[in-house]
């Protein structure tokens, strides 16, 4: 499971990498409306929020710092991303690797902290 955490983190990461172009055709989109832009950079912010609240969670469940770090990471590289850079489905792959890192590190938290941090879907 570890493994399987740690390549999750990894992914993720890779998918989201602040220096390299986000869109899934491989191309800077140059123009977006106003409100796509805005919807999209609500979205990016909701789950640097959700990051940030795991990342708490962790700290307070004493899960291994090396999960922690990733999460770090993670955090830093949603605070850094270049809306303009990003599509729908960019932002719908970043969403799906997050709930499935929320998912695997689930196991390693009791119930309790899970239901006190996330009392309704953020995703």
């Amino acid at each position: 499971m570890k493994d399987f955490i740690k390549h999750s983190m990894t992914a993720l990461g890779n998918l989201v990498r602040s220096d390299s172009k986000c869109s899934s055709d491989g191309n800077q989109v140059s123009k977006k409306n106003d409100d796509t832009r805005k919807e999209l950079a609500l979205r990016i912010d909701s789950c640097s929020q959700t990051v940030s609240q795991v990342k708490k969670l962790l700290a307070e469940n004493s899960i291994r710092s090396d999960i922690q770090e990733h999460f770090d990471t993670l955090q830093c590289t949603l605070d850094n991303l270049d809306i303009d850079k990003l599509n729908v489905s960019d932002v719908e792959n970043i969403e799906g690797a997050i709930n499935r890192a929320l998912r695997a590190i689930a196991k390693f938290l009791p119930d309790s902290a899970l239901e006190k941090s996330f009392t309704k879907r953020i995703h």
